[in-house]
């Protein structure tokens, strides 16, 4: 593949598209029917047994009904293959037969670093080979094999993963790499070497461990573990970090982990290497590890590229319990639906798979896992005496931050009759405390079945009108994109700043901007807007052309909603200003009802038949 470096110019960019058939590309993914213009299959980012993924062939465009993603041909691989955009280009740029150019220049610093960055990537490639040969072909690894047997691996599961063996002594990979051409510095800047004091060289940082190469999503090589076969310590050694490796930016196992991750829909976070080589091997192939790190956001953003459901099953000792409800917390933040394994006293996964075997393990990550609220019920219960009353109380109190969190009404409520029931206390009485709570967190503080704030206050609006909001947004943007003459029509009858959809937002105002005309290049637009611009486009464009509203009557409706949500303002306004009659309220109160009254000119501002007649929608 070509490394880019720099910026890739514009025409390269348009060149490489439109040398791209996005029927071809996703066809080489996921399989696909014809339905009348378009193609649909299997959705390849959720699990789903009826299609919503929709490729229009016409419109070189992709979306899914069902989740919601959707674009062009880079962001198409982008997602599936968690490329970069440059790396995305490059990729379909080699495919296409299209030569990138020389970004000659480009900044030679960041020229030098990803130049490293290269050469780092082929020197661990190379280590892995090494280490791997050493592992099946030399005596010296017999112990190292016995240990792997012991531990119920086979030869092919131990080739699949690239297991090795780094021997004893304390230059033999050193001696390997710079017969191949690679400098002693370069050796020690991907982590292989150390450093001997009082600049006397280099040693293998290295030996007499099995090795366990760390690839990441992409496939390429960037570090590795190592783990002693007797009693010496430390029992694991990492890779420190480097220009390529960043321990609490990657998972061990994702890039074996990520198909099986999607069609299944769920990741199994595990602490250790044999743990997800275990799992592998006993069929459980949607489980990686956290690389021997405290769980971190970067690893949840990671995760959550490729599922929403993330099943935890670290340890169940006392570190392990502390990890999960750190991993718990953040991942629970980034959105996550988490649930925890609850492994029998003294049992690791590995332990428990070649125990219970596959059946058992998938049983206790799905259907016997605990959610967040149940596994930290559980944990408090386990640090205070539930049958106190300061038990009680001390086990309520470390579960509001996370019952406060709850989105849902109804979830809410359900954990707190169960928090109640396990406690031997009234609903009322765990609700109280949790009422008290949240009036001391203004800032959680939710209107009930409301979403959302607009630009003036806390002014919320049903879910269900917000849903039809949005849909009505992306009509009028569907309605733009055929004729986008119409975007001018639409920002007199409008305010844009009343809309909720940031992508409909968006695409619209780069329509403005531009001044498309009717022969616009429909890629070329897609290609200025970001992941949500995009998404919004792709989702009208693919969708029936002919199954919505006249141009008039859409913008209309919006406006109406517009209209309501300004006389909830004002309500609210008046309300405060009744609690807070200050200068400044007053002040601001009024403001805010001549903007509305002056805004109020519905029949003059949209009434297009009147300024432009035999214009129909």
């Amino acid at each position: 593949m070509i490394f880019l470096v720099g910026r890739i110019p514009e025409h390269v960019i348009s060149e490489v598209r439109e040398g791209t058939d996005i029927l071809s590309l996703v066809g080489e993914y996921v399989p696909l029917e014809r339905r009348g213009q378009n193609h649909i299959g299997l959705c390849p980012f959720h699990s789903e047994k009826t299609p919503s993924f929709t490729v229009s062939p016409d419109k070189q465009m992709w979306y899914c009904f069902g989740c919601g993603e959707g674009g062009n041909v880079f962001s198409f691989l982008i997602k599936h293959q968690n490329l970069t955009f440059p790396e995305a280009v490059s990729q379909l740029a080699e495919k296409a037969g299209i030569t990138i150019p020389d970004q000659e220049e480009a900044n030679p610093e960041q020229l030098q670093k990803q130049q490293l960055r290269q050469k780092l990537f082929e020197i661990n490639r190379q280590a892995a080979r090494w280490f791997y040969s050493n592992l099946k072909n030399t005596p010296q690894a017999e112990k190292a094999r016995d240990y792997l047997y012991d531990r119920g691996l086979s030869d092919k599961i131990m080739t699949f993963f690239g297991l090795g063996f780094a021997p004893e002594g304390w230059d033999g990979l050193l001696k390997h790499l710079t017969k191949l051409g690679y400098q002693e510095e370069e050796l020690h800047q991907a982590g292989l070497v150390s450093a001997r004091k009082e600049n006397a060289g280099y040693f293998d940082r290295f030996r007499s461990r099995i090795m366990f190469p760390i690839i990441d999503h992409q496939g390429r090589v960037i570090a590795f573990g190592g783990r002693v076969i007797d009693n010496s310590e430390p029992k694991y050694l990492n890779s420190p970090e480097t220009p390529i490796f960043h321990k609490g930016k990657n998972l061990y196992g994702l890039n074996w982990a990520a198909k099986n991750i999607r069609l299944k829909d769920r990741v199994v976070v595990v602490e250790g290497y044999m743990d997800v080589i275990s799992a592998h091997q006993f069929g459980v192939a949607n489980t990686v590890a956290s690389l021997g790190t405290a769980f971190t956001k970067e690893q949840g953003q990671l995760l959550l590229r490729f599922s929403n459901n993330v099943s935890i099953a670290y340890d169940s000792d006392a570190a392990g319990a502390k990890a999960t409800i750190r991993g718990l917390d953040i991942l629970h933040g980034l959105g996550a639906k988490v649930r925890v394994c609850q492994l029998p006293e003294g049992l690791d996964p590995d332990d428990f798979l070649r125990r219970n075997g596959c059946d058992a393990f998938e049983k206790l990550v799905s259907e016997e896992a605990l959610s967040l609220i149940e596994y930290k019920l559980a944990n408090a219960m386990k640090q205070h005496d539930a049958n106190t009353i300061d038990g009680k109380g001390a086990i309520v109190k470390e579960l509001l931050p996370d019952l406060r969190r709850l989105k849902g009404a109804i979830e809410r409520e359900e954990y707190i009759r169960l928090v109640a029931a396990r406690l031997n206390l009234s609903y009322q009485a765990v609700y109280s405390e949790f009422d008290t709570d949240i009036k001391n967190n203004e800032k959680f503080r939710v209107k009930k079945d409301k979403i959302g704030k607009n630009r003036y206050n806390n002014t919320v609006v049903p879910e269900k009108q917000e849903s039809v909001r949005k849909s009505l947004e992306r009509q009028l943007l569907q309605q733009v994109l055929l004729e986008p003459q119409r975007a001018r029509i639409l920002q007199r009858a409008l305010s844009f700043e009343d809309f909720q959809d940031a992508g409909v937002i968006e695409a619209l105002g780069v329509i403005i901007k531009e001044g498309l005309e009717k022969d616009y290049d429909l890629a070329q637009l897609t290609q200025q807007l970001s992941e949500e611009g995009q998404k919004a486009v792709a989702n009208v464009m693919v969708a029936d052309e002919n199954r919505w509203d006249r141009f008039e009557a859409l913008i209309e409706k919006l406006y109406l909603f517009q209209l309501d949500n300004r006389l909830n303002e004002l309500e609210v306004g008046f309300k405060n200003l009744e609690e807070n009659p200050e200068a400044e309220q007053i002040q601001k109160f009024l403001l805010n009802s001549f903007v509305f009254w002056q805004e109020n000119d519905f029949l003059h501002r949209i009434n297009i038949k009147r300024h432009q007649p035999g214009k129909g929608g």
